[in-house]
């Protein structure tokens, strides 16, 4: 039977430029989204032609696709604090009270719910958010990271990759390695 990417996805995210198989623990774990929010999609590049006499196409080529990673998150109250987001996807002066969102980049990956299917990393993500509300959802916080390519770096990394969880020094952080867990 294959092992197949769906179901609830840990979603991790850190700094830009923090990288899979690093010793340190930089990536914070993203709250669980609302329910079929959790998207990564793809668009074509545009296609351009050399036609010939006659209209036929003598030589085609696609400029690189683009993607975006959506998702919702709700904002709720557990126990008696607020859920916050990442401090990754905050600027450093909305650390203290978390009102400001990065307008920088961010790392993120994805692990699907069963860890040896394939996930993805993307190393470098500019960030949008907004927040938004209604009767059926109530408050959300509407993220989209937009992956960026740079240089030989692909821009989505398709992947195995498993998270392991900090020690007390370094609590609520993970690092990120690849393939199955206890194989690599």
């Amino acid at each position: 039977m294959a092992t197949i990417s769906w179901g609830k996805p840990k979603i991790l995210i850190a700094a830009a430029g923090k990288g899979i198989g690093e010793t340190t623990f930089d990536f914070f774990l993203l709250p669980t989204p609302a329910e079929d929010s959790t998207n990564l999609t793809g668009t074509q590049g545009d296609k351009t032609e050399a036609t010939i006499e006659g209209g036929e196409a003598e030589a085609t080529k696609y400029k690189a696709a683009t993607f975006e990673l959506t998702m919702n998150v709700r904002m709720a109250i557990d126990g008696t604090n607020y859920r916050y987001l990442p401090d990754p996807l905050y600027s450093s002066e909305g650390l203290a009270d978390h009102s400001e969102y990065t307008k920088s980049n961010v790392a993120v990956v994805l692990i699907p719910d069963e860890e040896a299917a394939p996930g993805f990393f993307c190393p470098d993500c500019t960030v949008s958010i907004m927040e938004s509300y209604t009767a059926a959802d109530g408050a959300m916080w509407e993220i989209t990271l937009a992956p960026n390519a740079s240089g030989t770096v692909k821009a989505v990394q398709f992947g195995q990759y498993y998270a392991v969880e900090g020690t007390s020094t370094n609590e609520g952080k993970f690092k990120i390695a690849s393939g199955v867990r206890g194989t690599t």
